[in-house]
């Protein structure tokens, strides 16, 4: 895999690990839990997120290097809830959520302390199926999802002439690109084809629909498309209809999508900081959409699929 950065409550372990395996299959990290910087009460900021995610840790650690000078307290979530409550009893400035199960810990958990979140989708955000649950003060969000005029730029440096996407949508369409946003795609000579899937199971045949349609399919991320059931078919329907998927994540590239276009991690992990800097200088966070993006390709799908990598 060929990775580019450009500029621009009591809950089972299983589900616990639910959203995140969704979004980054595959990813390993090794664990939380050290509290380090200066101890006051003024600079501490409490840290919550799902250990054993890669893309998790990669924002962490660039939160460790722009929060130096404050006390920083990673806790790990576990079932039992119990290691959050008691950081919380200790007291914080702030606290960050890294990832929608964080985030939704934070929101069950009742605390008064302002929050700034990381490493959600705006599209899943107060969905209670991936842990959802605005916690009471939210001070900040940035968001994992990417705009689709963000993802045309992108494909549009390595595939100039490419211009028929195919994209894949909830069946409520909380992910799919807006009638705005159709039309700014349009007016840049995109033919943009916009299929919802209601249920898992029609992946592949929604998929395989698009084959001598499209020159990409979109997949963009979904807290309820895509599973270890759900991904397989797809993607050996794609290699059988010689379709080039662009995927949402490194999980789903390395699985078998010919390209990836997605967030720059550890940039999400310096917004956030940006967001708990304002928020202790008494300045409202806001919400942003990531401002680095990585575009990768996946050789061994690329081969199959009898195309070339695109220049970098």
């Amino acid at each position: 895999m060929v990775m580019r950065p450009i500029e621009r409550s009591s809950l089972s372990r299983r589900r616990l690990c639910k959203c995140a395996g969704l979004l980054f299959a595959g990813s390993q990290a090794r664990g939380f839990g050290e509290t380090v910087g200066p101890k006051s009460a003024a600079n501490k900021v409490l840290v919550a997120t799902l250990a054993g995610v890669a893309p998790y840790q990669q924002a962490l650690e660039a939160m460790r290097a722009r929060l130096a000078g404050k006390e920083l307290e990673v806790v790990e979530l576990e079932p039992t809830g119990k290691r959050l409550a008691q950081a919380l009893d200790s007291g914080a400035a702030v606290a960050v959520a890294i990832g929608i199960e964080a985030r939704g810990a934070l929101g069950r958990a009742e605390t008064k302390i302002p929050v700034v979140s990381t490493m959600v989708l705006l599209s899943a955000a107060d969905d209670q199926n991936s842990g959802g649950g605005a916690p009471a003060q939210q001070a900040g969000n940035v968001f994992l999802d990417l705009e689709m005029t963000r993802i045309a730029e992108e494909l549009a440096v390595h595939f100039p002439k490419w211009k028929r996407l195919g994209v894949l949508a909830d069946g409520d369409k909380r992910n799919a690109p807006s009638e705005g946003v159709l039309g700014q795609l349009q007016a840049r000579g995109y033919n943009v084809q916009v299929t919802v899937c209601d249920r898992k199971a029609e992946l592949a045949a929604k998929a395989t629909a698009f084959r001598g349609k499209t020159d990409l399919v979109v997949l963009l991320p979904s807290s309820t498309l895509y599973d270890a059931k759900s991904v397989p078919p797809l993607l050996q329907a794609a290699l059988e209809n010689r379709l080039a998927l662009v995927g949402y994540s490194p999980g789903i590239l390395q699985a078998g999508t010919a390209f990836g276009v997605f967030p720059d991690y550890a940039e999400l992990g310096v917004q956030a900081s940006e967001m708990v800097v304002s928020q202790l200088a008494g300045k409202p966070g806001g919400e942003e959409l990531a401002r680095k993006v990585t575009f990768a390709t996946n050789p061994r799908v690329l081969r199959l699929l009898g195309l070339n990598a695109p220049k970098t």
